[in-house]
């Protein structure tokens, strides 16, 4: 093989590569921001059926960190990538935590999770505030819902 063979066959080949990079990096930067959504969804469902399942079946104390600790991871989540949607997921755990406030009787815990929840929710886009009684009963109704169906 001659000399000007190798130098034709070794730029075609860096050459290969340079458009095989370039072509691969804009399609994996096409994907990469789905996957991020992914994660941040995922991350927060799973959170919130951990929060469900500590509500149904451990100890109220037992429940009570672990609600906290998923707001708390929700919240950071939050702060990290403001427009993650984990708006729900936090209203839901904080009023399961005014829930578990409420068998004890601890109105002052109950109506600081109500606020909490009530903060979480507040959009400037909503037509009405939505009442504590009203977030209550729908998390009752989801818990319902829930049993009904095996969950």
């Amino acid at each position: 093989m001659t000399r000007a063979a190798k130098i034709t066959y070794a730029c075609s080949l860096l050459l290969g590569f340079l458009v095989g990079f370039f072509l691969g990096f804009r399609q994996t930067a096409e994907i990469l921001p789905s996957q991020e959504e992914a994660r941040t969804f995922s991350a927060s469902e799973s959170l919130l059926d951990f929060a469900r399942a500590q509500f149904r079946y451990a100890k109220a104390d037992e429940a009570a960190k672990s609600l906290l600790l998923c707001a708390t991871l929700l919240e950071r989540l939050r702060q990290r990538d403001p427009g993650a949607d984990v708006k729900d997921s936090l209203v839901e755990i904080y009023v399961r935590l005014a829930l578990l406030a409420d068998r004890r009787n601890d109105d002052e815990d109950s109506r600081a999770s109500m606020a909490r929840a009530q903060q979480a929710l507040h959009s400037p886009l909503a037509r009405r505030p939505t009442s504590d009684a009203e977030l209550k009963d729908h998390v009752s109704a989801i818990d319902r819902f829930d049993e009904s169906v095996g969950r």
